[in-house]
């Protein structure tokens, strides 16, 4: 992973309670979506826990 990728998970997203971290089951989580790939394939979500700081993606 990118240290751009790492320093935008912490420092800026949207914060929402819709995703759950997979770590501490908290709901307290920020989420950033950017085009990582070709503009025909979906963006990738990265989301931030704010409870215990663990990051993880998706398509």
């Amino acid at each position: 992973e990118s240290i751009d990728e790492h320093q935008m998970s912490v420092t800026s997203g949207t914060p929402s309670d819709m995703f759950k971290c997979g770590k501490c089951n908290k709901k307290n989580c920020t989420y950033t979506q950017l085009q990582t790939r070709s503009a025909d394939e979906p963006m990738t979500t990265f989301v931030f826990c704010l409870e215990c700081g663990n990051r993880w993606k998706f398509c």
